[in-house]
């Protein structure tokens, strides 16, 4: 059978000191990628030597495409092919690949002083040339086109398909349909059949503190696994949350756009996995409003074809969905339990609500092992700063560095610090969520630390741990109250950020089922929590 190599090429590599072009290479080899071919300029020069133990290292064949053939003495001691456009003999390079149209090759004489030659202009490529101009075995075409689905190349008898594209192709979303005759396995992984003997695991929202502590937790703790994480972009692998397992060989990532029916029916068809973990999420409560109609199609549309998905083609997946305690809105009793009545204010707690209710109904519907989690406020060290823990830690860092440098700083502006929430850590939650699909009957389940605490608390510590002790001068009306530090104000009550309804509403999760049925608990405090985050943004914030 003839074989299929596909090529990632780059056109201008800007070589970062980070672990990028590593994740890069870590994700083409994910997918099968045989090359990897980057454009000769300087950076590649000067970069050759870590450029070509990284190729090495995910077993990437490394072609350099060269223009001035003088260059090619630069480095051609470190690469496996060179691409050349104008036919010259090369005595002292092996590989080398010859770049080529149909019409300039038809005129080329020693054909086999190249060992090989990419066709770069296959529609006018006929049967007749084939056999005209012997066209054998170093012969490979090279695809910019996307529009290949009514080519045909079996006639041709051509060994070797190079696919090249300038943006990373998720093959699962763009190849399925290629109609190439008897080069479906190629095109179209079967991750079923491949990973038959692990645990297949899909989890959405990887780059996210829940869905990345998720990856992490499963790596680390679970034997025989390979997990299918989905991004938006290419671009998302660069993510500050995702370093620590894009190189995993028990993860692979998958770009996915989660409102994408026919895409992602695609994908689970391939993978059919054992366990689906949703934890993507439009997710600032402040802002939804301005956004509602996305937050409906990524919190409610998306579960649904997830749920379409197990429904029609593999009914023994078991599904977790995470819910939010925005659901009940304002709260009638403290501790809340699921039989709380549900009334929530804001779209986010709507599109939540309403995918509770879809587990539900497609759970008892069609007997499905479908779990819905309500989870409360839960922090950690990957929370964005868009988050007010995050802020709040971030913040009294650098009103800390700046006070050792003798610089007074522009005082935390936040809300209301008498808002009360059950606040844990995302690393504990996790837990949990393996622990829900591992149980023999499927339920609904509240995840909380079962206290709550005040945004004044999370202030507190966090200015604490950095040896920072604030007198508060709480004012009757709440814009006027302050926090001092040695005569400067170091905390503000700003407007802009208070909400009066934070008053009503008494965030306090009733976590008793779970703690019974999943034989699980909170191990890490609501102090740890919060002393944690301050010395992660100790590293980051310089």
């Amino acid at each position: 059978m003839n074989k299929i190599n596909f090529i990632y090429t780059i056109k201008n590599l800007s070589f970062y000191t980070d672990n990028s072009f590593e994740n890069l290479c870590s994700y083409l080899k994910s997918f099968r990628y045989n090359f990897i071919k980057l454009t000769y300029n300087e950076t590649i020069e000067c970069n050759i030597k870590k450029i070509k133990l990284l190729t090495d290292k995910f077993n990437i064949n490394l072609i350099i495409s060269i223009k001035n053939i003088e260059n090619i003495k630069n480095v051609e001691k470190f690469i496996d092919y060179i691409e050349i456009f104008t036919p010259k003999k090369i005595l002292n390079v092996k590989n080398i690949i010859l770049n080529i149209s149909i019409k300039k090759y038809k005129k080329l004489r020693n054909k086999d002083h190249y060992f090989h030659i990419i066709l770069n202009n296959i529609f006018d490529l006929k049967w007749k040339d084939i056999k005209k101009y012997e066209i054998k075995k170093h012969i490979a075409i090279e695809f910019e086109n996307k529009n290949i689905q009514y080519i045909y190349f079996s006639n041709f008898g051509i060994n070797n398909f190079y696919i090249s594209y300038n943006t990373i192709p998720n093959l699962l979303n763009e190849w399925s349909n290629t109609e190439i005759v008897n080069y479906d396995n190629y095109l179209k992984y079967n991750f079923n059949k491949i990973y038959k003997k692990n645990k297949k695991v899909l989890i959405t929202g990887i780059t996210g503190q829940d869905g990345s502590n998720l990856v992490e937790y499963l790596i680390n703790n679970i034997k025989d696994i390979i997990i299918f994480g989905t991004i938006r972009s290419a671009l998302m692998l660069k993510h500050d949350n995702i370093k620590n397992f894009i190189s995993n060989k028990s993860f692979i990532p998958i770009i996915l756009d989660l409102c994408d029916e026919k895409n992602t029916k695609l994908i689970f068809e391939n993978i059919k996995p054992d366990y689906f973990f949703n934890c993507a999420a439009q997710s600032i409560v402040n802002k939804d409003d301005k956004d509602s109609i996305n937050t409906l199609r990524v919190n409610t549309i998306a579960p649904l074809i997830h749920m379409e998905c197990i429904r029609l083609i593999h009914k023994q997946c078991r599904y977790f969905s995470c819910g939010s305690s925005e659901e009940f809105g304002l709260t009638n009793y403290s501790p809340q339990d699921l039989n709380h009545n549900y009334e929530p204010i804001n779209i986010y707690g709507i599109s939540k609500l309403s995918t509770h209710y879809l587990v539900k109904y497609y759970r008892n519907k069609y007997n499905l092992f479908l779990c819905h989690g309500i989870l409360y406020n839960h922090e950690g060290i990957k929370r964005g700063v868009e988050f007010v823990s995050r802020k709040i830690t971030s913040e009294a860092v650098r009103i800390k560095k700046e006070l050792d440098k003798n610089i007074i700083p522009n005082p935390l502006q936040i809300g209301n610090i008498f808002s009360k929430r059950d606040w844990s850590d995302s690393e504990d939650f996790v837990r949990a969520f393996w622990k829900i699909l591992n149980i023999n009957k499927p339920h609904d389940y509240i995840l909380s630390y079962g206290k709550s605490h005040t945004v004044k608390d999370i202030i507190d510590i966090a200015f604490e741990t950095l040896n920072i002790n604030l007198i508060w001068k709480i004012k009757k009306n709440p814009l006027k109250t302050t926090a001092v530090y040695n005569g400067n104000i170091l905390v503000k009550i700003n407007k802009k950020f208070y909400r009066k309804e934070n008053e009503k509403r008494n965030f306090l999760g009733d976590n008793s089922k779970s703690k019974t049925i999943l034989d699980w608990d909170i191990k890490i405090s609501f102090k740890e929590l919060i002393q944690k985050m301050v010395k992660q943004d100790i590293k980051l914030i310089i």
